[in-house]
C-alpha cells in the first residue's frame, strides 16, 4: 500500500483565484483550514466564508479545524512565558487529537490539503507540528509553494531546543523576534 500524502499550503498574499488555481492544478479535492481564526484583515479574500465558497465553486470540499489544530490554543497553560505555543503539551491535547485523527480519515478519502496563512513551510505549524506528528506516522508532506511547485519533504525534523513556535503567538504578547 502506498503511503498517504498530505499536502500543506499557505495562502499569504496572493489572489484567492490564484489559489484556487493552484489547489486544482495540484489535484487537491478537500482543505482542512488550520488557521486558528479563520479571518484576515491583511488578504481579505481569505476569510472564511469565501475561501469555502470558491473552493465549493472549484468542486473543492472546504473544512475549518482551526479549533482543534490551529497554531493559537486558547489554554494559557499551552503556551510558555515567553507567549509562545509549548508544541509537545499542544500535541498531547484531546482536541487536537481528535482534529488529528479527522485529518487522517479525510486523507483516506480525499487528497488533501492543510491550509494556513503563512507562505513558508518551515515558518508554520502546518509543518512543525502537524506534519512532524504525521510524518512520523510515515504520512509524505507535499509543500504547495507560491509558485505552484510541489516540494515533497521526507521526515520531518525538529529543531534544536524546544519543540514550540518560532514566534511570540498568545494574545496579549507583544510579538518578538525569532529565537
Amino acid at each position: 500500500m502506498a503511503p498517504s500524502r498530505l499536502i500543506t499550503v499557505g495562502h499569504s498574499n496572493r489572489s484567492l483565484e490564484e489559489l484556487v488555481a493552484r489547489l486544482g492544478s495540484a489535484g487537491v479535492q478537500a482543505v482542512a483550514d488550520v488557521r486558528s481564526s479563520p479571518f484576515s484583515r491583511y488578504s481579505p479574500q481569505f476569510n472564511r466564508d469565501r475561501l469555502a465558497g470558491a473552493l465549493k465553486a472549484a468542486g473543492i470540499e472546504y473544512v475549518w479545524l482551526g479549533e482543534q489544530l490551529g497554531g493559537r490554543p486558547p489554554e494559557d497553560r499551552l503556551y510558555d512565558a515567553s507567549g509562545r505555543v509549548d508544541y509537545a503539551a499542544l500535541a498531547e491535547h484531546p482536541r487536537f487529537l481528535a482534529g488529528l485523527a479527522r485529518l487522517r480519515a479525510g486523507m483516506a478519502k480525499y487528497r488533501l490539503a492543510v491550509l494556513c496563512s503563512e507562505e513558508d513551510p518551515v515558518r508554520c505549524h502546518r509543518r512543525s507540528l502537524i506534519g512532524y506528528l504525521l510524518s512520523n506516522e510515515g504520512v509524505l508532506l507535499e509543500h504547495l509553494r507560491a509558485d505552484g511547485q510541489l516540494e515533497e519533504e521526507i521526515g520531518v525534523g525538529l529543531p534544536p531546543g524546544p519543540w514550540r513556535s518560532l514566534r511570540p503567538v498568545r494574545p496579549g504578547v507583544a510579538q518578538g523576534r525569532e529565537a
